[in-house]
């Protein structure tokens, strides 16, 4: 997979190939104090966090892309992840944070785009 795919209910969104791409993830855990003063934790999972970023996005793009997330909740991604394995799964995503808007080879473009997700279940 060269490219990450957003998709809510019909709408499916292929962003252009990534500049750069890191799957990481957070441990989603519970910390208690026993009467002893001990401290236990119980570790619940791991939640998956996607940050990607695009040299430039076009226009046509970034607009449905804002449309999709003004829709809220949360959305399917279909991402590579570390395994090799493409994988797909349901992210929060944060609106995209664009550089500069500019021209390239006479189409609008934005530039050094990036997006954070972060999964709704935790594995």
């Amino acid at each position: 997979m060269e490219q990450i795919t957003i998709t809510k209910g019909a709408t499916t969104i292929t962003m252009p190939r990534t500049r750069s791409l890191s799957v990481n993830g957070t441990t989603v855990e519970k910390t208690a104090a026993m009467a002893s003063g001990k401290n236990i934790k119980e570790m619940t999972g791991h939640r998956t966090t996607i940050t990607a970023s695009w040299k430039a996005v076009p226009q046509a793009t970034m607009n449905s892309l804002t449309a999709l997330l003004r829709q809220g909740g949360f959305f399917t991604v279909a991402y590579p992840d570390t395994d090799g394995a493409d994988k797909s799964a349901d992210f929060a995503i944060s609106y995209p944070s664009p550089g500069v808007w500019k021209y390239e080879g006479g189409n609008p473009v934005w530039a050094n785009v990036t997006l954070n997700m972060s999964a709704q279940e935790v594995t």
